[in-house]
């Protein structure tokens, strides 16, 4: 239908007298063709497209300020695109300092305000900084953007409220900003867009609500078009958040393209075996001459210099980790591939932070853009190994014999140590049994290696891990208790200051077999500095020659790494991959055997040992039979009483 505007032009060409039909015809599907574009619908651009057309940078956060582009960084073209894709519902950045990242994420709001707009939430690590990036980011950026202006008008000029500092409306949507240390605002709306903003320095809890990044989150569920973007310099391994949603993507690197076999590479920090990529020359004296800074083509070993950095990065590709991953997308950001920062720079910042391990964390995190891990705090395996001593009888100190039992699916394995004065240790080798763990000749053979005596002493305590296989593990704790052997049924326990070992609760119901319980953090601890301590001193440990490589292997098949326990960040025993930790768990067994026992056992162990004489072994005519419970165990478990120490009754 036409205008009034394009009849009446209509009418005054047909009006013309000197106006041929075939004008008018002309000049009707000029006027149809104006109506078309003049209501046609403007064509979408894509969020990089509309960001290098409309946005501009402001001069009080900006060292370039003026029209947006990716020219400088053209790593950050795919990651803005992505934010906008409607078949992605995460994206995150785990990046360093001076990449760029900041001025996306608010190139990316500028664009859904115009372009796309919806209900945004953008989190800062507390509510201060939500106002301080406000004033200082969003205000800029409106004024100086000429797309957002037309939108709310120029903001600047006028004092703002709290309210104002915190929610800004616009056509068709809104941005609302909160802290993530503020339960009420993460929860308070549901919302498409939530933009996550440095998640590495957010508290691990919203007050008591939980996990903030969780609650904001959940505010998106009920959109089909929801995005969550989050973006942060890391911390300390274990205990990253940025790393641990990044390995949940499909983790993309960035590839640059080698000048000379134009082969693709990461720019990463290290190779495998723990060598700097990142090199430069050196002076007579050793002293590193830094502006002669170059990477190495790992493909054909071609010297690249920082002027050659723009043009690597311009031939190169995003390449994902792990492309089964869907719907997630992650990037990691190289500190090396930074157009801010030069190569020189970085070598020379490297230099300053090596004095400290606080600088050097820092310079990891910011500079590099990944987390830090600090040295290792491994036991070495041949540290221990080189203790090992001949050992075919107990040492005459040792006072008392305790043994840890595990139970495999195809053997039994236990492990016995002597424990003297000042709880200083001898650890024999480990015996295995293999058999069928369910079948009575095999029990009884564990049984007889329990009770043979060790240079005349009986075992003082025996703990058994009941957490495979629980009916046999009973079944065995019953049978050393009708010998008049002290025999705990035990299970693990991580909560961190849990005891070393202690007895079941006063909950416990006669129908069920309740453990003792072992702090396996705490016993963990207590075994890593035993391996510390002087061998021939207090709590030191002495080895048997009899020992295996293999099972001092798995005595250091553990380490301490950081880790969110109970919302906090806390160093917890973590297996290597690849590793196996029996010897490790048995010796924990071994050593909470005998504090089962109690303080009072504790401190007469030398006593024992001045009093050791050959003792007589177990009665032979004593029943030896093995009683196989059912799998599902209704006998009433026996607490002995805790009067006289820890467990009563037993004797030596």
């Amino acid at each position: 239908m036409l205008t009034a505007s394009d009849v009446l032009l209509t009418a005054a060409v047909a009006g013309l007298a000197d106006t041929r039909p075939e004008d008018v015809r002309q000049m009707r599907r000029a006027i149809a063709r104006s109506r078309r574009l003049r209501f046609a619908p403007q064509p979408r651009l894509t969020p990089s497209q509309w960001i290098e057309r409309h946005r501009y940078l402001s001069t009080e956060t900006a060292a370039e300020p003026g029209r947006y582009s990716f020219a400088r960084a053209p790593y950050l073209r795919e990651i803005a695109d992505s934010m906008g894709r409607l078949d992605v519902e995460a994206v995150v950045i785990r990046k360093p300092s001076q990449t760029g990242y900041t001025e996306l994420l608010n190139s990316f709001i500028a664009f859904c305000a115009d372009a796309d707009p919806s209900g945004m939430l953008m989190i800062q690590p507390t509510v201060d900084l939500a106002k301080a990036w406000t004033k200082e980011r969003l205000k800029p950026m409106i004024r100086d953007t000429p797309r957002l202006r037309a939108l709310t008008g120029d903001a600047s000029g006028r004092r703002e409220s709290d309210d104002t500092l915190q929610y800004w409306a616009f056509p068709g949507g809104w941005l609302a900003m909160q802290g993530a240390n503020s339960p009420g605002g993460l929860a308070s709306r549901p919302v498409r867009r939530v933009l996550c903003d440095e998640v590495g320095r957010w508290p691990t809890s919203a007050g008591k609500e939980g996990d903030p990044y969780a609650l904001a989150e959940a505010r998106t569920r009920t959109f089909w078009n929801r995005m969550v973007i989050a973006g942060s310099s890391p911390a300390e391994e274990g205990s990253c958040r940025i790393t641990a949603l990044y390995e949940t993507t499909d983790m993309r690197r960035r590839y640059v393209q080698c000048k000379g076999c134009r082969d693709r590479f990461p720019l990463d920090w290290r190779d495998a075996e723990g060598n700097y990529l990142l090199r430069c020359d050196k002076a007579l004296d050793g002293a590193w001459l830094f502006e002669t800074a170059f990477y190495a083509c790992p493909h054909c070993g071609t010297a690249h210099t920082d002027a050659d950095k723009g043009a690597m990065d311009a031939g190169g590709a995003w390449i994902a980790q792990a492309p089964e991953v869907t719907g997630r997308i992650g990037y990691h950001i190289d500190g090396l591939l930074s157009p801010w920062l030069s190569w020189p720079t970085v070598l020379r910042m490297f230099d300053q932070a090596k004095a400290s391990m606080d600088t050097l964390r820092a310079f990891i995190n910011t500079v590099v853009g990944l987390p830090f891990a600090p040295p290792s705090e491994r036991i070495s395996v041949d540290g221990l190994m080189a203790r090992a001593e001949p050992m075919p009888d107990l040492p005459p100190w040792v006072g008392a014999v305790g043994i840890g039992v595990d139970v495999q699916q195809d053997r039994f394995e236990l492990l016995p140590i002597g424990m003297g004065a000042g709880e200083r240790i001898a650890v024999l080798p480990p015996e295995r049994i293999w058999g069928k763990i369910d079948d009575a000749e095999c029990i009884r053979e564990l049984l007889a290696a329990i009770v043979r005596p060790r240079s005349g002493l009986l075992p003082s305590s025996v703990c058994v891990d009941t957490g495979y296989r629980p009916e046999i593990a009973w079944a065995v704790v019953d049978a050393l208790k009708a010998r008049r052997i002290p025999a705990y049924g035990i299970k693990g326990m991580d909560p961190i200051g849990h005891p070393i070992i202690r007895e079941p609760s006063a909950t416990s119901t006669k129908k069920t077999r309740h453990p003792y319980l072992v702090g396996t953090n705490t016993v963990k601890d207590s075994i890593e500095a035993r391996f510390r301590a002087a061998p021939d001193g207090p709590k030191g440990v002495a080895f048997s020659d009899g020992i295996d490589a293999e099972s001092f292997a798995q005595l250091t098949a553990e380490e301490k790494r950081m880790s969110i326990v109970n919302g906090r960040p806390r160093k917890v025993w973590k297996l290597r991959p690849g590793m196996r930790n029996e010897m490790l768990d048995m010796l924990g067994y071994a050593i909470a055997s005998l504090h089962a026992r109690g303080v009072r056992f504790l401190t007469t162990l030398d006593a024992l040992a001045a009093a050791r004489v050959p003792v007589v072994p177990v009665d032979e005519t004593e029943p030896d039979t093995v009683q196989l419970p059912p799998m599902r165990e209704t006998a009433p478990a026996r607490r002995p009483s805790s009067r006289g120490g820890f467990v009563r009754g037993w004797q030596r």
